[in-house]
Protein backbone atom coordinates (compact mmCIF):
# COMPACT_ATOMS: atom_id res chain seq x y z
CA UNK A 1 0.00 0.00 0.00
CA UNK A 2 1.14 3.49 -0.66
CA UNK A 3 0.33 6.98 0.97
CA UNK A 4 0.46 10.22 -1.06
CA UNK A 5 -0.89 12.72 -3.42
CA UNK A 6 -2.71 10.05 -5.86
CA UNK A 7 -1.30 11.73 -9.03
CA UNK A 8 2.06 11.41 -7.70
CA UNK A 9 1.51 7.75 -6.33
CA UNK A 10 0.24 6.29 -9.45
CA UNK A 11 2.36 7.96 -11.71
CA UNK A 12 4.86 6.70 -9.91
CA UNK A 13 3.73 3.29 -9.97
CA UNK A 14 3.23 2.66 -12.97
CA UNK A 15 6.22 4.20 -14.85
CA UNK A 16 7.33 0.75 -16.02
CA UNK A 17 3.69 -0.69 -16.64
CA UNK A 18 2.42 -1.39 -20.01
CA UNK A 19 -0.90 0.09 -19.22
CA UNK A 20 -2.51 2.05 -16.38
CA UNK A 21 -5.79 1.80 -16.27
CA UNK A 22 -7.84 4.51 -13.50
CA UNK A 23 -11.32 4.93 -12.68
CA UNK A 24 -13.34 8.64 -13.45
CA UNK A 25 -16.36 9.90 -11.79
CA UNK A 26 -17.38 12.14 -14.31
CA UNK A 27 -16.29 15.71 -13.52
CA UNK A 28 -17.01 18.48 -15.54
CA UNK A 29 -14.12 20.34 -17.14
CA UNK A 30 -13.75 22.80 -14.60
CA UNK A 31 -13.06 19.61 -12.00
CA UNK A 32 -11.06 17.78 -14.70
CA UNK A 33 -9.13 21.02 -14.24
CA UNK A 34 -8.50 21.99 -11.42
CA UNK A 35 -7.42 18.08 -9.94
CA UNK A 36 -8.83 14.98 -11.78
CA UNK A 37 -6.59 12.10 -11.49
CA UNK A 38 -7.25 10.34 -14.59
CA UNK A 39 -6.78 13.92 -16.56
CA UNK A 40 -3.69 14.45 -14.89
CA UNK A 41 -2.36 10.88 -15.62
CA UNK A 42 -3.77 10.62 -19.19
CA UNK A 43 -1.35 14.00 -20.47
CA UNK A 44 1.75 13.32 -18.44
CA UNK A 45 2.20 9.61 -17.69
CA UNK A 46 5.30 7.81 -19.64
CA UNK A 47 2.57 4.59 -19.94
CA UNK A 48 -0.41 4.80 -21.53
CA UNK A 49 -3.09 4.84 -19.53
CA UNK A 50 -6.74 3.81 -19.96
CA UNK A 51 -9.76 6.10 -18.32
CA UNK A 52 -12.95 4.21 -17.46
CA UNK A 53 -15.95 6.21 -16.97
CA UNK A 54 -19.31 5.42 -15.38
CA UNK A 55 -21.39 4.86 -18.09
CA UNK A 56 -19.30 3.70 -20.27
CA UNK A 57 -19.88 0.59 -22.48
CA UNK A 58 -17.37 -2.28 -23.91
CA UNK A 59 -19.71 -3.18 -26.99
CA UNK A 60 -18.65 -5.70 -29.25
CA UNK A 61 -17.79 -2.65 -32.07
CA UNK A 62 -14.73 -1.79 -33.67
CA UNK A 63 -11.33 -0.19 -31.93
CA UNK A 64 -11.37 2.98 -33.09
CA UNK A 65 -8.01 4.95 -33.12
CA UNK A 66 -7.36 8.73 -34.11
CA UNK A 67 -4.32 9.14 -36.12
CA UNK A 68 -2.77 12.73 -37.31
CA UNK A 69 0.25 11.71 -37.87
CA UNK A 70 2.48 12.87 -35.11
CA UNK A 71 4.80 10.46 -32.66
CA UNK A 72 1.98 9.75 -30.21
CA UNK A 73 -0.44 8.71 -32.90
CA UNK A 74 1.82 6.35 -33.91
CA UNK A 75 2.45 4.60 -30.98
CA UNK A 76 -2.08 4.62 -30.54
CA UNK A 77 -1.87 3.11 -33.48
CA UNK A 78 0.36 0.45 -32.21
CA UNK A 79 -1.57 -0.12 -29.05
CA UNK A 80 -5.18 0.21 -31.26
CA UNK A 81 -3.35 -2.95 -33.55
CA UNK A 82 -2.69 -4.68 -30.50
CA UNK A 83 -6.24 -4.44 -28.48
CA UNK A 84 -8.05 -5.29 -32.05
CA UNK A 85 -5.95 -8.50 -32.57
CA UNK A 86 -6.41 -9.46 -28.93
CA UNK A 87 -9.96 -8.55 -28.84
CA UNK A 88 -10.88 -10.16 -32.28
CA UNK A 89 -12.57 -6.83 -32.71
CA UNK A 90 -11.98 -4.94 -36.26
CA UNK A 91 -10.03 -1.58 -36.39
CA UNK A 92 -11.55 1.81 -37.45
CA UNK A 93 -8.32 4.47 -38.03
CA UNK A 94 -9.72 7.82 -38.49
CA UNK A 95 -8.05 11.18 -39.71
CA UNK A 96 -9.49 14.31 -39.38
CA UNK A 97 -8.56 16.41 -42.61
CA UNK A 98 -10.24 19.70 -41.79
CA UNK A 99 -8.85 21.71 -44.50
CA UNK A 100 -9.71 19.44 -47.95
CA UNK A 101 -8.49 20.40 -51.36
CA UNK A 102 -10.77 22.39 -53.14
CA UNK A 103 -13.00 20.21 -54.81
CA UNK A 104 -14.06 19.14 -51.16
CA UNK A 105 -11.59 15.61 -51.38
CA UNK A 106 -9.71 14.61 -48.47
CA UNK A 107 -5.95 16.20 -49.76
CA UNK A 108 -3.26 13.26 -51.51
CA UNK A 109 -1.29 14.22 -48.05
CA UNK A 110 -3.93 13.21 -45.98
CA UNK A 111 -5.01 9.85 -48.17
CA UNK A 112 -1.27 8.54 -48.12
CA UNK A 113 0.00 9.46 -44.69
CA UNK A 114 -2.89 7.87 -43.13
CA UNK A 115 -2.61 4.73 -45.43
CA UNK A 116 1.34 4.56 -44.52
CA UNK A 117 0.92 4.66 -41.48
CA UNK A 118 -1.85 2.03 -41.39
CA UNK A 119 0.57 -0.45 -43.75
CA UNK A 120 3.13 -0.89 -41.19
CA UNK A 121 0.61 -2.76 -39.48
CA UNK A 122 -1.12 -5.48 -41.83
CA UNK A 123 1.52 -7.51 -42.48
CA UNK A 124 1.89 -7.85 -38.13
CA UNK A 125 -1.50 -8.79 -37.25
CA UNK A 126 -3.35 -10.06 -40.72
CA UNK A 127 -6.61 -10.94 -39.19
CA UNK A 128 -7.49 -7.61 -38.18
CA UNK A 129 -9.90 -6.07 -40.80
CA UNK A 130 -9.15 -2.03 -41.09
CA UNK A 131 -10.91 0.22 -42.34
CA UNK A 132 -10.21 3.59 -42.22
CA UNK A 133 -11.90 7.28 -41.72
CA UNK A 134 -11.20 10.31 -43.23
CA UNK A 135 -13.24 12.87 -41.70
CA UNK A 136 -13.75 16.43 -42.59
CA UNK A 137 -14.89 17.21 -38.72
CA UNK A 138 -12.75 18.58 -36.05
CA UNK A 139 -10.97 15.57 -34.01
CA UNK A 140 -13.23 15.71 -31.16
CA UNK A 141 -16.77 15.10 -32.83
CA UNK A 142 -15.17 13.01 -34.98
CA UNK A 143 -13.96 10.92 -32.41
CA UNK A 144 -16.94 11.18 -30.50
CA UNK A 145 -19.05 10.18 -32.84
CA UNK A 146 -17.47 7.03 -33.39
CA UNK A 147 -17.22 6.04 -29.81
CA UNK A 148 -20.54 5.46 -29.84
CA UNK A 149 -20.29 2.01 -31.40
CA UNK A 150 -16.56 1.25 -30.53
CA UNK A 151 -15.45 -0.76 -27.89
CA UNK A 152 -12.45 0.89 -27.22
CA UNK A 153 -10.63 4.62 -28.22
CA UNK A 154 -7.22 5.12 -28.20
CA UNK A 155 -5.61 8.01 -28.98
CA UNK A 156 -2.18 9.88 -28.63
CA UNK A 157 -1.52 12.76 -26.48
CA UNK A 158 0.94 15.75 -27.61
CA UNK A 159 2.15 15.95 -23.91
CA UNK A 160 0.18 19.18 -23.18
CA UNK A 161 -0.14 19.79 -19.64
CA UNK A 162 -3.67 19.14 -18.09
CA UNK A 163 -4.64 22.39 -17.89
CA UNK A 164 -4.17 23.93 -21.26
CA UNK A 165 -4.87 20.68 -22.48
CA UNK A 166 -8.64 21.67 -21.09
CA UNK A 167 -8.11 25.24 -22.35
CA UNK A 168 -6.77 24.19 -25.72
CA UNK A 169 -9.91 21.99 -26.05
CA UNK A 170 -7.62 19.12 -25.91
CA UNK A 171 -9.77 15.90 -28.18
CA UNK A 172 -7.71 13.37 -25.55
CA UNK A 173 -9.67 15.44 -22.82
CA UNK A 174 -12.73 15.60 -24.38
CA UNK A 175 -13.05 11.97 -25.17
CA UNK A 176 -12.21 11.01 -20.84
CA UNK A 177 -15.06 13.66 -20.15
CA UNK A 178 -17.52 12.29 -23.06
CA UNK A 179 -16.39 9.16 -24.80
CA UNK A 180 -19.57 6.43 -24.81
CA UNK A 181 -16.35 4.16 -25.11
CA UNK A 182 -13.20 3.32 -22.45
CA UNK A 183 -10.35 5.89 -23.85
CA UNK A 184 -6.62 4.88 -23.66
CA UNK A 185 -4.59 8.01 -24.11
CA UNK A 186 -1.29 7.30 -25.49
CA UNK A 187 2.26 9.14 -25.11
CA UNK A 188 4.64 8.75 -28.02
CA UNK A 189 7.27 6.01 -27.45
CA UNK A 190 10.56 7.29 -25.71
Amino acid sequence: MMYGDPKKVLAKASRAAALTVVGAHGRNRVGMALGSVAGHLAHANPAPVAVIRPGTHSACGSVVVGVDGSPSSDAALSLAFRSAFDRGASLLAVHCCVQPDIDGLPSRFDVTMLEDRIAGYRGKYPTVHVESLLSHEQPTPALLRCAEAAQLVVVGSRGRNTLSGIVLGSTGQALILRSAAPVVIVQSAP
